[in-house]
């Protein structure tokens, strides 16, 4: 509508079309490729959320414009909440904030964290998403595989709890997924202070966490290298403050709404300066 309207605009794009597409080939993801195409082959400004997203259009989906690169952003209210995570038990509580998918991989970590608890038969695992809830996909399919122990299914939460869920229960967050644009889940967490294992070739992730130097960055299609880092970070509380410092630091210096809004400015300014 606003190609059609000749009206300056700017887009914004928060995926990489064709990669998605291939992690989950189904009718409404070939038609939001479709769509993408249509608009990215006639788009002349375009803004997107990692450089991993420009870099896809650039290379697939025909946008010839020039690459601008402006995060999603996050408010001072996020990073004001305070953790109240339990310490001192010598159990720690990991969580995936997720929907049940194989692009998500949420059953790697459940195998992951079942290698866990060989060794940490008090750790917890909590689940939040579509497909987690009692009784639902997940545990399910967890029963099955004999993955179950010692997992909370938690389901669908909103945004609220769920953040709350993190700050206050929280030590670890693990995120499989195997392809993220940029993830939210990822940058709230880390605004939380709780230190992350992302995947180290899972689309914008790397770049999220500062190509690891705000995060645990692993071969997330190998639940043996996940457990790997859950277990290093779970030997220590030390060790987890650190990663959870680094974490904040670099959302609050990269993703913070202020930062944001203030490029978003800038760049509808040129919009409006360009135009005859």
């Amino acid at each position: 509508a606003a190609q059609a309207s000749g009206l300056p605009h700017l887009i914004t794009a928060h995926d990489a079309p064709l990669n998605v597409l291939r992690h989950e080939l189904i009718p409404y993801r070939i038609a939001h490729t479709i769509m993408a195409y249509r608009v990215l082959s006639r788009a002349r400004r375009v803004v997107s959320v990692s450089p991993y997203v420009a870099s896809h259009l650039a290379r697939w989906m025909l946008y010839r414009g020039e690459p601008e690169v402006i995060p999603n952003g996050m408010p001072q209210e996020l990073f004001d909440l305070c953790a109240l995570r339990p310490g001192g038990t010598g159990a720690v509580t990991y969580a995936t904030v997720l929907n049940w998918s194989r692009l998500k991989n949420g059953a790697a970590a459940l195998a992951a964290f079942a290698r866990v608890r060989e060794r940490r038969p008090a750790d917890v695992l909590i689940m939040i998403g579509y497909g987690y809830g009692p009784g639902g996909e997940a545990e399910e399919w967890a029963r099955r595989a004999g993955l179950g122990a010692g997992v909370r299914f938690m389901g669908y939460l909103s945004h609220e709890e769920t953040l709350r869920c993190l700050a206050e229960e929280v030590d670890v967050l693990v995120h499989p997924s195997l392809e993220e644009s940029f993830s939210m889940a990822i940058v709230e967490a880390s605004a939380l202070g709780l230190p992350v294992i992302g995947g180290a070739r899972s689309g914008g992730v790397p770049w999220t966490l500062d190509m690891g130097r705000a995060g645990i960055l692993v071969d997330v299609r190998a639940p043996a290298e996940i457990a790997r880092a859950m277990q290093w970070l779970a030997g220590s509380e030390a060790l987890r403050s650190e990663w959870g410092r680094r974490a904040k630091e670099n959302a609050v210096q990269r993703f913070h709404v202020r930062i944001v809004a203030d490029a978003y400015q800038a760049a509808y300014a040129r919009l409006v300066e360009a135009r005859p």
